[in-house]
């Protein structure tokens, strides 16, 4: 503190001025002596005047030499700012600063100027000016800030009352921004002019003059025939284009255009629709596209009724017609199917015609074994990979109860032989063979049905006789007598494939089924029609017609009648096969024993043997004889293989590659097959009476006729044949 006055009184006065930057929160000091600094104090004497002094209190003189400045600025969040967000910028003092009135910082926002406001802080270093956005406001490079502090009548001090130094240097911010424009429809438009079907979307599209932001569920109502509905917001968040969208549903029915109602507002329905900062549309009307033309039909065509099929019986071939009437026309594509419950099975009618009507017609043909007594019903329509729609492509529902037509019978179960009844087996000479065949049910039967018998060479018929009305039918065939046509040694057979012929006839159930003609496969191979000159016939391939005792032959039946012949002692040997090329059976012969007959009937005059010779010729290898060995009619010569005929006119055949119908031809080609052989002998009416002995020589016995009167060449041709074939000779 410097002299400043005084000088001349007792009062002396030093002065210190507060330089800047100088604080003293606490008190200045005093101190003593005081410093002459090179001056001098004296009174009026000139004497020094004493410069020590009791220092006064000082502690409440303070000093604060330190200017109030801006230290920084703060500012808001970095961002784009919507309408009514604030921007707070935050101007910080190097101490404390006490405002009055409203100071404010200059903005420039776009390319406006606007302020932000002192709000808060007066008293701290820290104050808080607030700018809020307005609508308009849009500034997407980012605001700057402007200098210095305006006082704008305000004021800003420290405590001691000094003014604080208000300026700073103005800033962009490049990253804060600000949008306070609201999003406005620019345009709209919607789904094409048509009329649309059940499950169809229907869209309306807002196009905004900004890209948007979609929460929740905002929709637009529509009048649907009359019926509010909803396009919800379907998609086009954080785009311009927002899509709000309307599927069809049952019952909508919409002839003159459907269109918008409340007001031609969007509803929020809770969610939000905002542009991307967040900014709410300057409105949520709009003006709405042109719907006149947009119309629904989401009314589906359903079964009214189905008529069925007229009352009656139905058979193979016929047709089943029902008509399935729907709510409306429907047009149909691919085949789609009537089920029907035909005798508990489902069958298919078929669709015939109808499209573009609303009666659709679907045909069943019956089929061979389809039965209903009860009635059919129909169940269900199906599609079977087509379609049934109205005129807009709804799917018909094809939701149905079962309908049943009880007078609509079906009997196609065709009559058809179940059983046959053959005649018996065995050799005839004539009379008639009855053939019943039984049915599955009555038949009734027209004109002169037949079965076609092939008998020897020959066809013969066997025509019906009796049983129409009934399920069992008689054919009955009048034999001829035997020649060389009708000879049959190997059994009749059921010719025309074993199929009933007609003949232009008729065989059917009551319904007028047309039966079924097929009789199956049935065994007549032991039904033979032989000459009236064949007085027996022995078989020792036909297994029925042996006596056997311990697997070995004590007799061989007649197949024609009752004379049998045994064996002379014990039994014979018995082989199932390996006799002629065909590998058949044959009993074993001995030079001792023999087979014979002691019945006394009419002498035999003519006899086909087949057999295996014997390996050593001799005269006592007898094939045929008198009982008592008194005649001998056939035997074996002293040269092997070489039969005698002496009670033999005429000689037939012989083994295999002999000359056919020599009596003198050599016998040595017996041996060319293992001495099998065949031989066809006319006998001498005075020699060999009617008991006889065969085979009493060392060989075997396969097959002998023996005849009452000798066969003619053509009949015996047939016998060749049939030997040929059973045993696999062959005759020259």
């Amino acid at each position: 503190a410097t002299y400043l006055s005084g000088s001349g009184t007792s009062e002396i006065t030093f002065r210190y001025t507060v330089g800047s930057g100088e604080s003293d929160g606490d008190g200045i000091l005093l101190t003593s002596p005081i410093n002459l600094n090179g001056g001098t104090i004296k009174d009026s004497s000139l004497v020094n005047a004493t410069l020590v002094f009791t220092p006064p209190a000082t502690s409440g003189i303070l000093v604060d030499g330190v200017d109030l400045i801006i230290s920084s600025l703060t500012p808001p969040a970095q961002g784009t700012y919507k309408i009514d967000a604030n921007m707070d910028f935050i101007v910080n003092f190097n101490g404390p600063a006490i405002v009055t009135g409203t100071p404010r910082i200059s903005l420039t926002i776009g390319s406006t100027t606007l302020y932000a406001n002192y709000i808060s802080g007066s008293g701290t270093s820290a104050h808080t000016y607030r700018y809020t956005i307005s609508f308009t406001n849009l500034d997407l490079d980012g605001v700057t800030t402007l200098s210095n502090i305006a006082l704008n009548g305000g004021s800003i001090k420290d405590a001691l009352g000094d003014d604080a130094v208000l300026a700073f240097t103005g800033i962009n911010y490049p990253n804060h921004k600000v949008d306070g424009v609201r999003p406005t429809i620019s345009s709209n438009s919607t789904s094409a002019d048509k009329t649309y079907a059940l499950g169809e979307t229907i869209d309306l599209i807002l196009n905004y003059s900004e890209n948007i932001t979609i929460s929740g569920s905002p929709r637009i109502h529509l009048s649907v025939g009359g019926t509010t509905r909803y396009a919800t917001y379907s998609s086009g968040s954080a785009t311009s284009t927002i899509t709000f969208r309307y599927t069809v549903v049952a019952g909508d029915l919409d002839n003159d255009g459907i269109s918008v109602s409340n007001a031609n507002l969007i509803d929020l329905n809770g969610g939000t629709l905002t542009d991307i900062p967040g900014n709410a549309p300057l409105n949520l009307s709009f003006s709405p596209p042109v719907l006149t033309g947009v119309k629904t039909d989401g009314v589906v065509p359903t079964i009214t009724s189905i008529s069925g099929p007229a009352g009656k019986w139905y058979v193979a071939t016929e047709n089943l017609i029902f008509t399935v009437n729907f709510s409306e026309n429907v047009t149909v594509t691919g085949a789609p199917t009537l089920a029907i419950d035909l005798g508990g099975l489902t069958k298919n009618a078929t669709y015939q015609s109808g499209s573009g009507t609303s009666a659709l017609i679907f045909s069943y043909t019956v089929l061979e074994n389809d039965s209903d007594t009860n009635g059919v019903s129909a169940t269900a329509v199906e599609l079977n990979a087509g379609t049934i729609q109205d005129a807009v492509t709804n799917n018909a529902i094809l939701t149905m109860n079962n309908i049943a037509y009880a007078t609509v019978l079906v009997d196609a179960i065709f009559p058809y032989v179940s059983s046959v009844t053959l005649p018996n087996n065995g050799a005839h000479k004539s009379g008639t063979l009855n053939f019943t065949l039984v049915f599955n049910e009555s038949v009734t039967i027209t004109g002169t049905p037949r079965l076609v018998i092939t008998v020897g060479s020959s066809t013969q018929y066997a025509t019906y006789l009796s049983g129409s009305g009934t399920s069992s039918i008689v054919f009955s065939l009048t034999l001829p007598t035997a020649d060389s046509t009708t000879l049959d040694l190997d059994g009749i057979v059921i010719a025309n494939s074993s199929n009933i012929n007609l003949n232009a006839g008729a065989i059917k159930d009551a319904r007028l089924n047309n039966a079924v003609l097929g009789l199956g496969t049935h065994d007549t191979s032991k039904i033979y029609l032989v000459l009236p000159s064949m007085r027996s016939w022995y078989d020792v391939n036909d297994s029925d017609k042996l006596t056997l005792s311990s697997g070995n032959v004590t007799a061989i039946n007649d197949k024609i009648s009752t004379t049998n012949l045994t064996y002379s002692s014990g039994a014979s040997s018995y082989f199932s096969t390996g006799f002629g090329a065909n590998n058949r059976a044959s009993v074993s012969c001995t030079a001792d024993t023999h087979f014979g007959n002691t019945l006394g009937l009419p002498s035999p005059k003519a006899i086909v043997f087949v057999g295996q010779a014997p390996t050593a010729g001799s005269t006592s290898q007898i094939l045929f004889a008198e009982e008592d060995l008194s005649i001998i009619g056939v035997n074996f010569s002293a040269s092997a293989g070489t039969l005698t005929t002496s009670g033999a006119t005429s000689q037939r055949f012989v083994g295999s590659t002999n000359t056919w119908n020599s009596a003198s031809a050599s016998q040595a080609g017996m041996w060319s097959a293992g001495g099998n052989f065949a031989a066809g002998l006319i006998l001498d009416t005075t020699d060999i009476q009617s008991d006889f002995r065969l085979c009493r020589f060392d060989g075997k016995m396969s097959e002998a006729f023996i005849f009452t009167s000798a066969p003619s060449e053509a009949e015996m041709i047939v016998i060749k044949n049939y030997l040929t074939t059973k045993y696999g000779f062959t005759f020259n």
